[in-house]
């Protein structure tokens, strides 16, 4: 097990510490979160070759060259016969500006933190009963992992983050707008779009249940593979298709081939929602919002296990919403349901933890020994 750096166990116990006392019905000013935010932002957008993509994204940014500013806007129009670019157009924009000014890299790991992590924390302030415990609990690995590596998907999860307060306000506009700028990082933000109608279609448990079976009986016949040939008959050469069969053309094999840890959390997960599932719709604002969009995530993860990009990048934004969701719940549950709850998001902010010190840590140079940064001392 290696030992993340000194930087990181201070926010870490900093966040334990902040969200016990939130537990304890304490109040948490937001200036000290943004505070915490500030920090990380420094950590995380400031690292020197630390990250599990550093690499590539590195190698995106030295060539960005390649690509002048008529080609970058034109290849975002669909059905042009404009050269694709093979990454998503804004963020190779944003490495061009950034390259013309001539900046270096870190400048473009900094932007990235800096949008992701603030629409992060500003959503979870606004939207959550125990903002704290969630940032606790995105921050090992969740943070180091999607800011700190798979920075294209960050910064849509961000935006699509913060475009839910939209959704419930039903500006359906500003949400498109927030979809499209999204989608300029990751192509997969497109599929967040129909959430703006789905959150409104009513669940009962029994109706959870069967989708979340039928989801699992269809996990082994791989249906998405038709998706990604209808997506390229209807809307062949646009952003969309390419980057939905681009990642069904990557061949990944699933590490254990069966029942792992995210099928057992996923399980997890759908009990959890199916036993609170009638007190939750009566007590808790917007929980049906939340939870219809943790169930499609849940259905989506099932359908597209066999491809393990599509089966997280693509779920990702969606199965962010079940820790709001568990957390905004003990807002209304009896004491002791809110005691277990706190416990089992406890239990999971260590384990993530203790799981990626022993298989991560190292390899994506997060470790007492070989994490860098621009500004802090080592």
């Amino acid at each position: 097990m290696d030992i993340l750096p000194l930087y990181f166990l201070v926010i870490f116990i900093i966040l334990l510490f902040l969200s016990f006392q939130e537990y304890s019905g304490g109040y948490i000013n937001p200036g000290i979160l943004y505070t915490i935010c500030f920090f990380q932002i420094i950590l995380i957008g400031l690292r020197n070759e630390a990250g599990p993509d550093y690499g590539s994204y590195r190698g995106i940014f030295d060539y960005s060259y390649l690509n002048d500013y008529s080609k970058i806007f034109l290849s975002n129009i669909p059905f042009s016969n404009t050269p694709k670019l093979g990454i998503e157009w804004i963020y190779v924009l944003m490495n061009r500006v950034v390259l013309d000014l001539g900046l270096p890299f870190y400048v473009v790991t900094l932007l990235v933190a800096i949008i992701s992590l603030i629409l992060f924390y500003t959503f979870l302030i606004k939207n959550s009963d125990y903002p704290t415990l969630l940032l606790l609990i995105g921050f090992i690995p969740g943070m180091l992992i999607s800011t700190g590596g798979q920075m294209r998907q960050s910064v849509a999860g961000g935006i699509m983050f913060y475009s839910f307060i939209f959704i419930k306000e039903r500006k359906l506009l500003k949400y498109f707008i927030c979809v499209f700028l999204a989608a300029g990082f990751h192509t997969s933000a497109w599929a967040t779009l129909p959430l703006y109608w789905l959150v409104r279609i009513p669940l009962n448990k029994f109706l959870i249940f069967g989708l979340v079976l039928v989801s699992m009986i269809l996990s082994p016949f791989k249906i998405y593979e038709q998706l990604g040939a209808f997506l390229n008959t209807i809307a062949g050469g646009t952003a969309i298709s390419d980057g939905v069969n681009g990642y069904m053309d990557e061949q990944y094999a699933r590490i254990n081939g069966g029942f792992g840890i995210p099928e057992i959390l996923m399980v997890l997960y759908t009990c959890f929602i199916i036993y609170f599932n009638d007190k939750l719709e009566e007590r808790s604002p917007y929980y049906e919002y939340y939870r219809n969009v943790t169930i499609i995530g849940i259905c989506a993860f099932f359908i597209l296990r066999e491809n393990p990009i599509l089966s997280s990048r693509l779920v990702g934004v969606f199965m962010g919403f079940v820790m709001l969701l568990m957390a905004n719940s003990m807002s209304v549950v009896s004491k002791i349901e809110r005691r277990f709850i706190f416990s089992g998001l406890i239990f999971i902010v260590f384990f993530n933890f203790i799981i990626f010190s022993i298989f991560n840590a190292k390899k994506a140079n997060y470790s007492i020994d070989t994490y860098k940064n621009f500004v802090l001392p080592n």
